[in-house]
């Protein structure tokens, strides 16, 4: 490692403008004064901005009794020092600089500049989800919507909390939505219990289903009320045992119609199943149109995610390969976008050729290698970090946390995620210099404030009053709602920590380039020693405010769709263009192996995997593959790696489709977007092009995405 100056001085604290009192940085007026300088042109060498830096220094300790200073004071002795050296240029630009700063800040905060961006088309807000289609007068309206929200929900943080996400060292995600609105993240409804007991929805009473296709029908129509009540994603979990009873009350009344015509039982039998299996497919086929047909309250279709693969009845197999079989026919050729698919592999169930359950899993591998959906799921990894318990993920990697009720049973669904805020690990970095205990000291509050913002979230979410969200609170999404008559007793008393709320980071790989100056540090023990040292800390910072939480708080590993541009971006602007760390326009996903760098697809899942269990809140890992729908052994190579090593595996493999020339494989990309390199075909309705943004899949040519995230797609490098 490299030796460092210190950079904090214990002779001196500062009092911040909103109460807090930190350690005195002499960094902070380095990289003010190098910021100015920087962005005004003026060509000061760094030995001049470290003179003026340490002379500021002695200008407070002369002039301050004590050893608290307020954070003005430390703005005036820049200013007098600049004054004292006739450093005119300097100072004017140093002014400048700390008022655009100030400017930033205000313009966050106000209502009429979130509705002029939306006015002037702000690339950075229409692009910001690329789930939804701002070209629509229901995306336009939820993208002015959502900039008001933002505006809004950050004047109900405390000032240190919104000026960190202003500036960049942490990210609220979802103002569009929280805190503003009292809603809570993704979840894991407990559909069972809707479907078994009934549930009201607008003005309609809805009984049991008796059918696996109204099962079906329900399960989406209940997805798209439920998408009204949260801002995440919306996971059915184990769809396949689900649907397996409704199935069968299909299997007997096709039995009882063909018994008026047919007297032998075998042939009874044999028909009722034949025309099940129609059922089974039609509910499925259905279920896909459905949501994906579907526009929630925020213009954007439902994020759902089922999950499927144990079952090992009759019923539950024909479930599973009508899943996969409709998602491998596509809708109308096209790959659909929702819901996700996580398939589970278990060995003696699925996983080897004498398994009784193998023949679905090369189905969901076929699927997979033509739709890049299913991901797969590893039963073993799962539960040996989750207690024994089979846990389906929400969204794109959110994972809930082992809990058992008051009779110390497991409960895994009706269960919910209340919020994520995320650190910018590399602004952290970058503003340390390269000293390891200022990174740290600097982790510690970055992860304080992050737990200050979190805890703004669940107050607000457990205000809400139980009619805002009925089909979850009063009608059975978050369980039996017996006994409970305010939201907060969903989350307090015996329910206390069934929830979660998530501490994310993004750039591991960009943090580490920052502190060791090596692009290369993963080859370095010492230095990957460090980077897992991030998690210990932020762990310690947590387990000391655990107890102030109704939910259990988690460590995340963010899925940074617009996030890794913004952070990028806004640390571009602060530190300038650094190699490795600040080059590109965006920063590598969560613990992520940089996605511009060759690495053979084995090697990145054995040294990814190191890192899930430092982020149970929330992982997912993938590699990039060429088109392999011709060598499906590779395919199941790559599962079965990640299946003895990782929980959560996807491959991104190339599904893209000319409608024009019959193309099929990947198409390239320029600075205009992708087109078809057999016909140079660039009409979006004439193509498919399917893309993982983060966690889910999205279409990049209809719906384009933010500049970081479209160059972190095409720079990602094929693992082979």
């Amino acid at each position: 490692m490299k030796d460092t100056m210190a950079y904090t001085d214990d002779r001196l604290q500062v009092v911040k403008k909103d109460g807090r009192v930190v350690p005195f940085y002499i960094e902070h007026i380095v990289n003010d004064l190098r910021s100015a300088d920087r962005v005004f042109s003026l060509a000061m060498n760094e030995s001049e901005i470290m003179q003026i830096s340490n002379e500021v220094l002695r200008h407070l300790l002369d002039k301050t009794t004590g050893n608290q200073i307020e954070s003005s004071q430390v703005f005036q002795a820049v200013q007098d020092t600049l004054e004292e050296k006739n450093l005119k240029p300097l100072l004017a630009a140093f002014r400048e600089f700390k008022d655009v700063q100030q400017e930033q800040i205000d313009d966050a905060l106000s209502v009429d500049v979130a509705i002029a961006k939306f006015e002037h088309k702000d690339p950075n807000l229409m692009n910001e989800n690329g789930n939804r289609d701002t070209a629509t007068f229901s995306g336009e309206r939820e993208a002015l919507i959502g900039s008001v929200y933002k505006a809004k929900g950050l004047q109900m943080y405390p000032p240190a909390v919104r000026r960190g996400h202003i500036k960049g060292l942490i990210h609220l995600h979802d103002l569009d939505r929280s805190p503003f609105s009292a809603l809570p993240n993704c979840s894991l409804p407990d559909f069972e219990y809707l479907l078994s007991h009934g549930f009201d929805l607008g003005n309609a009473h809805i009984r049991p289903p008796q059918s696996i296709g109204v099962a079906a029908n329900l399960i989406a129509t209940l997805m798209l009320a439920i998408s009204g009540e949260q801002f995440g994603g919306i996971s059915v979990h184990r769809i396949d045992e689900i649907l397996a009873p409704y199935a069968e009350k299909s299997f007997q009344k096709n039995r009882a119609m063909f018994a008026e015509y047919i007297d032998d039982d075998k042939a009874l039998d044999e028909a009722a199943k034949k025309k099940t299996l129609i059922d089974i497919r039609d509910a499925m086929q259905t279920l896909e149109y459905q949501i994906n047909t579907m526009s929630s309250s925020s213009s954007q279709v439902p994020f759902t995610t089922v999950s499927f693969g144990l079952s090992e009845d009759w019923y539950g197999r024909e479930i599973q390969k009508a899943i996969l079989e409709t998602r491998l026919e596509g809708m109308d050729g096209q790959t659909a976008i929702f819901p996700k698919l996580l398939f589970f592999v278990q060995e003696g169930l699925n996983f080897s050729p004498d398994d009784p359950n193998y023949d679905i899993k090369q189905l969901a591998m076929r699927c997979a290698q033509k739709r890049i959906y299913p991901d797969m799921i590893a039963v073993p990894r799962i539960t040996e970090l989750k207690d024994g318990n089979i846990i389906t993920a929400m969204g794109c990697r959110s994972f809930l946390h082992p809990w058992v009720n008051e009779h110390y049973e497991p409960e895994i669904v009706g269960r919910n995620n209340l919020g994520v805020v995320s650190m910018n690990l590399p602004r952290i970095a970058l503003q340390s210099e390269g000293d390891i205990d200022t990174f740290f000291e600097k982790l510690r509050q970055a992860t304080e404030l992050t737990l200050q913002a979190l805890k703004v979230r669940e107050d607000v979410v457990l205000s809400a009053p139980i009619a805002a969200a009925p089909i979850m609170y009063s009608q059975g999404g978050l369980g039996d709602p017996t006994g409970k008559e305010s939201v907060r007793d969903f989350y307090t008393g015996k329910n206390l920590k069934r929830s979660s709320i998530s501490v994310g980071y993004i750039g591991i790989h960009n943090a580490m380039v920052a502190l060791s100056g090596n692009q290369h540090w993963h080859e370095d023990d010492e230095w990957v020693a460090v980077s897992h040292r991030i998690f210990d800390v932020i762990q310690e910072v947590i387990d000391l405010h655990q107890d102030e939480f109704a939910a259990m708080v988690t460590i995340y590993a963010t899925p940074s769709e617009s996030l890794c541009d913004r952070f990028a971006r806004l640390d571009r602007q602060r530190f300038g263009a650094i190699g490795g760390v600040t080059s590109h326009s965006y920063y590598e996903n969560s613990f992520h192996f940089p996605s511009d760098t060759n690495i053979d697809p084995f090697s990145k899942i054995h040294f990814e995997s190191e890192y899930m269990k430092n982020t149970p809140g929330g992982f997912m890992f993938y590699v990039e593959a060429p088109d392999l729908q011709g060598n499906p052994k590779a395919f199941e190579a790559l599962w079965d790696e990640a299946y003895h090593n990782v929980g959560y595996f996807g491959v991104n493999t190339p599904s893209d489709e000319c409608f024009v020339c019959g193309f099929t494989g990947e198409f390239d990309c320029d600075e205009k977007g992708y087109f078809c390199p057999s016909c140079e075909n660039r009409d979006p309705d004439k193509a498919s092009v399917v893309r993982r943004l983060c966690g889910y899949l999205g279409v990049p040519m209809k719906r384009p995405v933010v500049s970081g995230k479209a160059e972190e797609i095409a720079n990602r490098v094929k693992h082979c």
